[in-house]
Order: C-alpha cells, then sequence, then structure tokens
C-alpha cells in the first residue's frame, strides 16, 4: 500500500483516488524498471553460472550496451512535430506555442527514451512562475 494521503488540498477524491492507483502500479513494476535501467546504464554484471567462466576470469566486469543501442535508436528515429486540431488554428497556435516556449522537443526526447526504457512515462502541466512561461 502507498503513502498517498486520503485527501490532498486542490484534488477531489477521485483524483486522489486515481493517484493512488497509479503509484500502486509504480511501486509495483518499480523493482523490474530498476534492473531495467541497469540493462540500459550498461551496469549489469556477468552471472558466473560455475560452467562456462574460467576462475582466472570471474573477476573480470563485462557489459554489454545492446539494451541502450536500441532504446536509443529507436528514440532518436521518434521525432514530436506538434499537435494538429481540426479547423481550430488558434488552439493549434497556442499548444504549439507553449511546447515551443518549454523546448518541448527536448523534453520529448527524455520522455521517449524512459518509455522505451520502463514501458510508460509521464510528463505534468503547471504554471510557470516568474520569469518562466506561463505554462510550463
Amino acid at each position: 500500500m502507498n503513502a498517498i494521503p486520503s485527501k490532498i488540498e486542490g484534488m477531489t477524491g477521485e483524483e486522489v483516488s486515481t493517484l493512488s492507483r497509479l503509484v500502486d502500479i509504480w511501486e509495483k513494476k518499480k523493482l523490474r524498471n530498476s534492473k531495467k535501467s541497469t540493462y540500459y546504464d550498461m551496469k549489469n554484471k556477468l552471472k558466473d553460472l560455475g560452467i562456462s567462466i574460467p576462475p582466472s576470469l570471474r573477476s573480470t566486469e563485462t557489459v554489454i550496451g545492446w539494451p541502450a543501442k536500441a532504446v536509443d535508436y529507436l528514440s532518436a528515429r521518434s521525432i514530436f512535430d506538434g499537435f494538429v486540431f481540426e479547423n481550430d488554428d488558434e488552439t493549434s497556435k497556442t499548444i504549439n506555442g507553449i511546447l515551443k516556449d518549454n523546448n518541448f522537443r527536448s523534453t520529448y526526447q527524455q520522455a521517449t527514451t524512459s518509455e522505451l526504457k520502463h514501458s510508460c512515462s509521464f510528463l505534468t502541466v503547471s504554471k510557470g512562475a516568474n520569469g518562466e512561461p506561463a505554462v510550463l
């Protein structure tokens, strides 16, 4: 069970319930995602099964970069071009302006890498503070 309180200021009961369910899912996937990150970051060590590695090589650390190569290759091929709204040029201009102000292409690339590593990715939207774009 997660540590989400039953009431959060500014959120409805339904929103808190949804957040709680999402945190539960995240907690269930955390260990597996940690393992996936280990492979992506090339920190996975060779496992000695006691049958194939000679004693003189057992202390050798090896990493294989294929998981990162696969993720990075697919991520680089995914290009965000913006949103299109049927018959609503003003909304399209506003939304795509917000994305440009926030350098969203860079954020998108990071989110795509995360999604390919862990099977999901999350982005948040908030009000900008002084000196920041109106929407972050």
